[in-house]
């Protein structure tokens, strides 16, 4: 293999601090890593596409243009767990593949026919890449803008939150009821309802507690 260049020349370049400068400007994890990784490549061609990359990314920020690149999360770890038989990901890590999906839409949105022949380096990025629109619909169907599971995301799920809404409703019918007899009794404080640990309280008056627990 024929070296263009001497030992000493990552030494003499300070390669190693250019990476360390090109670290500092990357917004995500996986950004990172691939700058740390960077080598040196000797083959022209090469070195070509990628000086030819930079510029025409270069101009789109020159000239004020926009460009989808917002940064995401680094989700390969919870991509790998889809090919894992009886894996389940949580209701967080579907909103980050979700965000993921909704970058690459407008990516490619992005790179319309005009762009594609105004940026053609840039283009090879995605030359062999495949956008899957279903991705979005598939996760819209299940989990809402905040990343709760919907109603209709099943009949069951449907069937079990409208028990869950029928009960509720009921026992606060009941609480209601049983405050309005306590207060017509006397035996509620000023201070009539509040909250403890999650649950509905009411404050009564301690010479009424004996008759209240045996009402309960």
């Amino acid at each position: 293999m024929i070296k263009f260049f001497p030992e000493s020349a990552l030494v003499q370049l300070e390669f190693e601090k250019v990476k360390d400068l090109l670290v500092e400007h990357c917004k995500t994890e996986y950004a990172r890593t691939k700058a740390k990784e960077l080598r040196i490549h000797t083959r022209k061609e090469y070195i070509e596409i990628e000086l030819r990359q930079s510029h025409e990314y270069k101009l789109i920020l020159e000239q004020g243009q926009y460009f989808p690149n917002d940064p995401v999360l680094n989700i390969s770890r919870d991509i790998k767990l889809l090919s894992i038989p009886g894996a389940v990901l949580s209701s967080e890590q579907l909103m980050q593949i979700r965000r993921l999906a909704d970058s690459m839409q407008q990516l490619f949105r992005w790179f319309n026919p005009e762009a594609r022949t105004a940026y053609p380096a840039l283009t090879r990025i995605i030359s062999t890449t495949h956008y899957e629109k279903n991705i979005l619909a598939l996760i819209d169907a299940i989990l809402d803008e905040n990343g709760t599971v919907k109603d209709t995301a099943s009949d069951d799920l449907a069937r079990i939150r409208m028990s869950l809404f029928r009960k509720r409703n009921e026992l606060r019918r009941i609480f209601d009821k049983v405050i309005q007899k306590w207060t017509k009794s006397g035996y509620v404080a000023d201070i009539e309802e509040a909250f403890l640990n999650g649950r509905r309280v009411v404050a009564v008056f301690a010479e009424f507690k004996r008759q209240v627990k045996e009402f309960c």
